[in-house]
């Protein structure tokens, strides 16, 4: 007589949104304090922000099953983004705080995500204080890393997911690291 194992089926859930964002917090926290590297923190910081979003919409997208609805339609991130707010019944005024940050935010990370080589001539360059150095032109994205505009990014950020959490009907801290990765044993799962 053969005896019958028992398995432990685990199940676990990671919200990578939350982990995201994290990573975005972080980032900015150390441009505050370790001034080297203050410029590539608010780098991080700010991708990390478009890819937390970007993170969560797909976690809403999964919650209300819209996968099929999103590939019949052939919708892009627009589309994506205003059908969970038409199913969350939810009115988006895009020219006012938090979401007014929302197409940059996602500018921003087309810009880095698709990054591009970009050749630059300057004629009648302007040259430094002592004449030594060209002021050297920048790309968009260059442009847009500052710590006022990492602030903005993630402030703003923070804000749309919990508005959102809020209007999903979703249970607890949209951003508690404990309910970013749960697991529980089924065992008399087969």
């Amino acid at each position: 007589m053969e005896k019958k194992q028992n398995r432990n089926v685990v199940h676990r859930t990671i919200n990578t949104y939350v982990w995201l964002f994290k990573i975005a917090k972080d980032s900015f926290k150390r441009s505050e304090s370790e001034k080297n590297w203050a410029y590539y923190d608010r780098l991080v910081s700010m991708m990390f922000c478009a890819l937390s979003l970007e993170g969560f919409f797909n976690h809403l997208v999964d919650k209300f099953a819209l996968e099929q609805k999103i590939g019949k339609e052939k919708l892009d991130r627009k589309g994506i983004q205003n059908l969970i707010f038409q199913e969350l019944g939810f009115e988006v005024d895009k020219n006012i705080k938090p979401f007014c940050y929302l197409g940059s935010i996602f500018e921003f990370r087309d810009e880095i995500a698709h990054a591009k080589t970009v050749n630059l001539k300057i004629v009648n360059a302007k040259m430094d204080k002592l004449g030594e150095t060209p002021v050297l032109p920048g790309v968009k994205w260059e442009k847009m890393v500052s710590k006022e505009t990492a602030k903005k990014f993630l402030d703003n950020t923070e804000e749309m997911i919990s508005i959102l959490y809020q209007k999903a009907n979703l249970p607890g801290d949209p951003f508690f690291l404990l309910w970013s990765s749960d697991f529980w044993i089924d065992h008399n799962e087969n």
